[in-house]
């Protein structure tokens, strides 16, 4: 399968907005909620001036020990609604980062949810994708950096083990944290959204449910995202796919740069499987 080639540039932007963010001083706003079992916070933390700031909630359990707990970082998918909280992976001996889509608060009434859907963040990721720093993908992102950023200051986290993870749009964020942070040493992504933009605009293949090709969205290509991440990575895709077709989700694995491994499920259309058990292919491979 063909693939767009990445900018020139590719490389040297993504090191030098990570840099600029990490140069960046943040203010944290971190709340602590009750909860019996875990240590439950909520977290506001800021990037640029002007911009949302990473949002969500981090939890562990309140027993343990320093540089004892192994990272997991949450995304989520696209939509908006108030973001759930894992509680039973962190009873089982994770520090969770969950992070929200857009910077918003995480535990709000539905109106607030459905107001932003409509007003403020309507057709988010579908705008401004002439622009490098003005489309959401790149708030996202950043974003997402802040949280695991802020998340090694903790002193329960042994220093050692980042898992990041998602769905769709969250596994995209999930990429993209593994692509922008040399610490994550796992990721995990299913059915990842945003992978070949190009496919369609260039190749004639399947374009899927996704923003339409712009020479900007090709530094926000998964596919693209997926040349830096070096961690072992896991994929799940699925053939039935037309949200993100399989000819991209392809792609992507390929340009995977270490371990990795992908899921082919067959009669497995976007986020869930036309048939119990459905037949699965598992390839994987290793770029040395």
């Amino acid at each position: 399968l063909p693939a767009d080639p990445l900018p020139a540039d590719f490389h040297a932007f993504w090191d030098a907005e990570v840099a600029r963010l990490h140069s960046t001083p943040f203010d944290a706003e971190v709340v602590e909620l009750p909860h019996r079992d875990v240590k439950l916070l909520r977290f506001s933390i800021s990037t640029f001036s002007g911009e949302r700031p990473a949002t969500g909630y981090i939890l562990y359990p309140r027993d343990a020990a320093p540089a004892s707990l192994p990272m997991m970082v949450r995304f989520t998918g696209y939509g908006f609604h108030a973001t759930g909280i894992p509680f039973g992976v962190a009873k089982k001996g994770w520090l969770v980062v969950e992070v929200t889509r857009q910077g918003e608060a995480p535990d709000r009434e539905a109106e607030y949810y459905k107001n932003l859907q409509e007003h403020e963040m309507k057709n988010y990721c579908f705008r401004n994708n002439n622009d490098k720093y003005k489309n959401d993908f790149y708030g996202m992102y950043m974003r997402g950096q802040r949280a695991i950023q802020y998340a090694e200051t903790l002193p329960v986290w042994n220093k050692q083990e980042i898992r990041v993870e998602g769905g769709s749009m969250g596994a995209a964020q999930a990429i993209a944290a593994a692509a922008l942070n040399p610490h994550v040493t796992e990721c995990v992504a299913e059915i990842p959204w945003m992978a070949d933009l190009a496919g369609k605009a260039r190749f004639q293949r399947l374009g899927g449910w996704a923003p339409g090709y712009t020479e900007t969205l090709r530094y926000f290509d998964t596919a693209n995202l997926a040349t830096r991440v070096k961690c072992p990575t896991t994929i799940a895709i699925g053939l039935g796919d037309y949200v993100c077709p399989p000819s991209g989700q392809m792609i992507l694995f390929r340009n995977l740069a270490g371990k990795k491994t992908i899921k082919i499920h067959q009669n497995r259309i976007h986020g869930r499987c036309l048939q119990p058990d459905p037949y699965e292919t598992v390839f994987a491979g290793e770029i040395h």
